[in-house]
């Protein structure tokens, strides 16, 4: 992947964004008002160039010319999950309370891991829940066969097979055999001892009623120090029957074959039958907002700053909704306010299931200062609640969190590393803090790049 376009504002703190990151390109975003400049163009052949500062330059292909002197990128790094590490012999789900982040890679995937960590440090602050761990994966596809071979292996066989396809047949090759397993894994049929687990559990975590809930797929390989892998499977939010429950197991356990999360992931990963998925289940909470921050300045990787984004509603930021978005001095408590979030909708859980949308009034801000408040003291905390997370070689890592707030209350879904694109400079002068505002202060007109 040489760049991502996309459509419409978004936002720096969207799961595109991570994407982006983790492989070190530009994400150009095409405003509503100018797509009709592009359009003009189609079927041409152009040069379009992203530069450090955010232009971006599109000219008639030849006009401009690679600078020869950029230095070369540094050759991706590839996952290489510990597989000595995994334990496939747990199948049967989990309260999330009865895992912690030393399981990460071992029963579940890191998310579940840092989950149930992040709520025996912050109890009472995150949604209660359960895990269904990678055996249960693993048992599943035991079970299942594809043209007389099991899946497993299907899935290896097929991986070799692409490599040796010429490049102009494999993209079809690839969608085809993506589709087949995908299919396949749709088709899983749950034993009863299984489903009893489950309704005893739901039973147990939330009483008799069935509540919304979350089902969240968590792999062996993302949330990682070097690869979030963010927004690449599925997420089925608010499920609220029992039956859809049991299909949203089924589409999570697929979506890691989904062409995109598979192409994503074979870019750094040799083996792509060594993914393993567990899935996270979290209580539905109707958080009347809901956002991500990083406990960095997003472009430098000054951990002195807070990058925050947020909406109304929920899960509008990790989606690409245009966000709220703040830098906050953490030394003085200066707000700076980089975007507005002006959507006219927020996203609602529907007590039906499922997600709808709401008119929202886009003319007040979504933080409010005693809600920036609480992230700036969780920030100031989390660092000594997950050294092991949030530590590399090369130092200290930002945390990326995502939250929302109930009635002012701060609500807590998730926590990652934010990966170290460059050296961070650490500059606390206030020549290097406006340029990160001015930065931000777009003239209209322009292609601009996060």
């Amino acid at each position: 992947v040489s760049g991502i376009i996309t459509r419409n504002e978004g936002n720096v703190l969207s799961h595109v964004q991570l994407l982006a990151r983790d492989l070190g390109v530009p994400n150009v975003v095409v405003s509503p008002e100018l797509l009709p400049l592009i359009q003009r163009h189609r079927g041409e052949r152009i040069h379009l160039e992203a530069d450090d500062s955010g232009s971006v330059t599109i000219q008639k292909a030849g006009i401009l010319q690679q600078d020869t002197n950029k230095k070369k990128e540094a050759e991706t790094e590839l996952l290489e999950p510990d597989m000595r590490k995994l334990d496939l012999k747990r199948t049967a789900p989990l309260p999330l309370s009865a895992v912690d982040s030393t399981d990460s890679g071992k029963i579940v995937g890191p998310k579940a891991a840092h989950a149930a960590h992040l709520m025996k440090q912050y109890p009472g602050q995150v949604p209660d829940g359960f895990v269904i761990p990678f055996g249960m994966f693993n048992a599943a596809l035991e079970n299942l066969n594809l043209d007389g071979i099991p899946l497993k292996e299907w899935i290896k066989r097929m991986n070799v097979t692409l490599q040796k396809l010429p490049e102009f047949r494999r993209a079809r090759a690839k969608r085809a055999m993506l589709e087949k397993i995908r299919n396949t894994i749709l088709q899983v049929s749950f034993s009863p001892q299984f489903k009893q687990e489950l309704r005893t559990l739901i039973r147990q975590r939330f009483g008799s009623d069935m509540p919304g809930l979350f089902v969240r797929s968590d792999t062996n390989v993302e949330d990682l120090p070097n690869f979030t892998g963010a927004g690449l499977n599925l997420t089925v939010p608010n499920v609220t029957s029992f039956d859809d429950f049991l299909h949203a197991i089924r589409r999570v356990w697929a979506s890691p074959f989904e062409e995109r999360a598979f192409s994503w992931r074979q870019a750094r990963m040799k083996h792509p039958e060594h993914v393993f998925v567990s899935i996270l289940v979290m209580e539905t909470v109707p958080v009347e907002k809901s956002g991500v921050m990083i406990t960095a300045d997003v472009s430098d990787g000054n951990q002195r700053y807070l990058s925050i984004g947020a909406n109304f509603g929920v899960g509008g930021v990790v989606s690409n909704q245009a966000a709220e978005t703040i830098i906050v001095d953490r030394k003085t408590g200066l707000v700076r306010l980089l975007s507005e979030a002006n959507v006219p909708y927020k996203k609602v859980p529907n007590p039906r299931g499922g997600i709808t949308k709401e008119i929202v009034n886009v003319y007040r801000p979504v933080l409010t200062p005693k809600n920036i408040q609480a992230l700036n003291t969780l920030a100031d905390s989390v660092h000594s609640y997950f050294p092991d997370l949030l530590e590399d070689d090369d130092g200290s890592l930002a945390a990326d969190i995502e939250f929302g707030f109930l009635r002012d209350t701060l609500v807590l879904f998730q926590i990652r590393p934010f990966p170290r694109k460059e050296t961070s400079n650490n500059n606390d002068s206030e020549e290097q803090w406006q340029k990160t505002v001015l930065l931000s202060e777009f003239p209209k007109g322009t292609y601009y790049a996060y």
